[in-house]
């Protein structure tokens, strides 16, 4: 016969196991319908036995998440599959936050082109803040995900190297207009406003000569 501190040993185990999934999937917004059982005052094998039967098929089951485009409700394991998707995609927008957070002047730069590029961050930053608020995070993530890899590569060039003299795919402040015209498509998911084209313009404008 078990005694009573290994009893104890072994239910809180598998407790803290369905905590552990239950606070995993959570936070990336899925809900359980589900409640784990409080502690019995006496913890005997069929209450371990009880709680090993909730495996882990058993909470996907129980699973459901809302879609934030259209409030559409998935279950089952369809929902723990959408919410590790949605995590993943959401990676890629963390990364380009993270290039543009994380910006700082390289050292062999003069103060004037600090200036230049600090003001060249500060567009791509408007971009995006600017296609979030308005398209919602996770379509803009969604968005940026088949691209990830030339968007990466255009915001370390708009970070650090368009509008360099030495830059090799374009002279001056001219390839700055063109990085970002094509940077802002990806994100927004479309071409610029006559307006949004303006603003580009005369932030590269600002900082033709250096």
């Amino acid at each position: 016969m078990a005694r009573l501190s290994d009893l104890h040993k072994a239910y809180m185990r598998e407790r803290r196991r369905i905590q552990s999934y239950l606070r995993r999937y959570k936070k990336l917004g899925v809900e359980f319908d589900y409640e784990l059982p409080n502690i019995p005052k006496k913890i005997t094998e069929g209450s371990i036995r009880r709680l090993k039967k909730t495996t882990p098929k058993e909470l996907q089951r129980k699973a459901y998440i809302a879609t934030p485009e259209t409030g559409e409700v998935i279950t089952g394991r369809k929902a723990i599959q959408t919410a590790k998707h949605a995590r993943q995609v959401d990676i890629v927008l963390q990364n380009i936050e993270n290039m543009i957070n994380q910006w700082s002047p390289q050292g062999n730069w003069t103060s004037s082109f600090v200036a230049v590029k600090e003001g060249d961050k500060n567009t791509v930053k408007k971009i995006l803040e600017g296609a979030i608020a308005r398209d919602g995070r996770e379509a803009v993530a969604k968005r940026i995900e088949g691209r990830a890899e030339r968007i990466n590569e255009l915001v370390q060039y708009v970070l650090y190297a368009s509008g360099s003299r030495e830059h090799h795919f374009g002279t001056g402040r001219n390839q700055v207009n063109i990085d970002l015209v094509e940077l802002s498509g990806y994100i927004n998911g479309r071409s610029l406003t006559a307006e949004e084209a303006m603003l580009v313009q005369a932030q590269v404008d600002e900082y033709r000569y250096f």
